[in-house]
This record gives structure tokens, sequence and C-alpha cells, in this order.
């Protein structure tokens, strides 16, 4: 178990969060001493990180994608069509 005073948990708040969600019992007091026991409010899994490629096949990027289009660089540059 690990006791912070008020000002420590106030300075280390996310790291102390981090510790009660890995399972750590944290207790937060006052002058040395405790005051509460901080608890998870969600018993879950931690967030899993995203991974990419999830839409891999279902659509196709054509070559030309990066094609410059002069009608839409002389609209934005106000050249007459």
């Amino acid at each position: 178990m690990k006791t912070f005073n008020i000002g420590e948990a106030r300075d280390n708040l996310s790291q102390i969060v981090d510790m009660v969600l890995a399972g750590e019992k944290v207790v937060i007091g006052k002058r040395n001493h405790p005051l509460i026991q901080l608890t998870p409010l969600i018993e879950e899994q931690p967030i899993k990180k995203r991974v990419g490629g999830h839409l891999r096949g279902q659509f196709m990027i054509p070559d030309d994608f990066d094609a410059v289009d002069q009608d839409i660089i002389d609209a934005f540059e106000g050249s007459t069509l």
C-alpha cells in the first residue's frame, strides 16, 4: 500500500490513477494521517491499443488520387475557366 499526502497526490495524480488501475492500493492522507483509500470504479481490462487494417481490401484508392486537377486550382485561385 502506497500513501501520499494531499500535496503529493495533487502533483502526481496521473501516476496515482495508473497505480490504482493497475491494482495497487493507494491511501491519501493529511499531515501523515490516512484519510481516504482510492479504488477503481471500473474493473475492466486495460484499454487496448487500436490496430489498423480493419478495412483492408474493402476499397481501392485510384492511381490518380494525387493528380493535380487544373480546373480546381483555377477555381481556388480565381482564374477564369
